[in-house]
């Protein structure tokens, strides 16, 4: 994967069963989330470079 390209896995189990003891060196963003959730991490990301 390129490092210069930001990259979020959605995933479709909740925040618990999806990220119960596991690190990732990716952002997850686990459903459910708001629509502002997903805002703010691609404004984060897109601000950033």
């Amino acid at each position: 994967m390129r490092e210069d390209v930001p990259i979020l896995f959605v995933s479709g189990y909740d925040r618990d069963a999806s990220l119960a003891g596991q690190r990732s060196e990716y952002d997850v963003l686990s459903k459910p989330f708001e629509i502002y959730e997903l805002a703010r991490y691609i404004h984060q990301k897109l601000h950033k470079h």
